[in-house]
């Protein structure tokens, strides 16, 4: 509990890297929420979470279960960088998938992170790391730079296609 405790000094550094981050994005909607960057790095890069997958600091780090986020992926904070690539055509590919929104993007290439998740009763944590899985990232205008506001699961293991156009709609880099 302690490191989302830590989100709301790590919202406000994020208002500083966001002007210093990526190019705006043609293909990026506008997003009236200008803290869903923020909100999306608090949830999977927090502020000290364990870089383990022992199920003792995990429990420490998120306390009690959440019902409202029975799922939820963390990412290396030294694969940030990355992350915000595939807003951008280099690092990412748009991603089309009718049952969800459609600023989806895919990464170019695949990624290891942890997902820690809750039985159905809410009462136990369980930990997953994930190997060499594509992100799928909801990618929005946020004071007009192309940024992740959300983490879309990949449970199908979707790869890019080689034909479709880079996240921000110019060239396929494939």
């Amino acid at each position: 509990m302690a490191g989302y405790q830590r989100c709301i000094s790590l919202a406000l550094a994020c208002l500083s890297l966001c002007h210093n981050s990526l190019a705006e994005s043609t293909a990026c909607t506008s997003r009236a929420n200008n803290f869903a960057h923020c909100i999306f790095l608090c949830r999977h890069f927090p502020d000290r979470a364990p870089n383990t997958t022992d199920l003792q600091e995990w429990k420490q780090f998120l306390g009690a279960p959440d019902p409202n986020r029975r799922i939820q992926s963390f990412l290396k904070p030294s694969e940030l960088g990355r992350v915000k690539a595939v807003c951008t055509d280099e690092g990412g590919q748009q991603y089309i998938d009718n049952r969800w929104s459609t600023n989806l993007c895919i990464s170019r290439t695949p990624f290891d992170f942890l997902t820690v998740s809750t039985t159905q009763d809410s009462k136990t944590y369980r930990i997953r790391r994930e190997r060499k899985k594509h992100l799928i990232l909801a990618c929005e205008n946020v004071d007009n730079i192309c940024l992740p506001t959300h983490f879309q699961p990949n449970w199908e293991n979707k790869e890019p296609d080689a034909n479709a156009k880079g996240c921000r709609g110019g060239t396929n880099y494939g």
